[in-house]
């Protein structure tokens, strides 16, 4: 989405490289497949899903997402597949920072604790911006009860919280969030 579009979020930290891979195999590849923590697509549900290269028109695209790299490579060849990195420190602080105070770098006597946060998302954008906006306007004091809470549970237990909100979702909200998923701003 170009950064003149009016809803182009520019709080994607670190997006730039990432990006390029992607359009790269996007221009490369048919069939391109992108791993790592987030999506999870069963591999019975990506075998009905894509089925057979040969049924789609010449330039159609097929992306899926997984937790697992070993179910791309069902569909996908080898160098068709992208593993997403997570943010490395600066782009994490600042991610982080941006959602927990709405600035780029932790407020004055947040920084220990910030570092802290960020280490116990692992360094994952949707953590990072759900951790962030969770302790958003919380004192120092409640930012350690919350951090103590999240010790020793890390990732884990931020990805329950946001495998809650999907969870919460009625059948066909669920069905509707997947539609959506499937267009293209500007596309019918």
């Amino acid at each position: 989405m170009p950064k003149n579009d009016d809803s182009y979020d520019r709080n994607l930290i670190g997006i730039e490289s990432r990006v390029e891979k992607v359009e790269w195999l996007i221009n490369d590849k048919q069939v391109m497949g992108i791993w790592g923590m987030g999506g999870t697509d069963d591999f019975n549900h990506l075998k009905n899903l894509a089925g057979e290269c040969d049924l789609y028109c010449e330039g159609s695209r097929i992306i899926v997402t997984s937790r697992y790299r070993q179910v791309l490579e069902y569909v996908c060849s080898k160098d068709g597949i992208y593993e997403v990195e997570n943010l490395i420190h600066s782009q994490g602080l600042e991610l982080f920072s941006l959602h927990a105070f709405k600035q780029n770098l932790p407020k004055e006597g947040y920084m220990e604790l910030s570092e802290k946060a960020t280490t116990y998302a692992g360094f994952n954008p949707l953590a990072l911006k759900v951790l962030g906006s969770h302790l958003l306007n919380m004192g120092i004091e409640e930012w350690k009860s919350e951090l103590k809470k999240l010790k020793g549970e890390s990732l884990e237990k931020i990805q329950d919280v946001l495998k809650t909100s999907n969870d919460e979702l009625g059948k066909i909200e669920k069905k509707i969030f997947l539609d959506v998923a499937c267009f293209f701003k500007g596309q019918k």
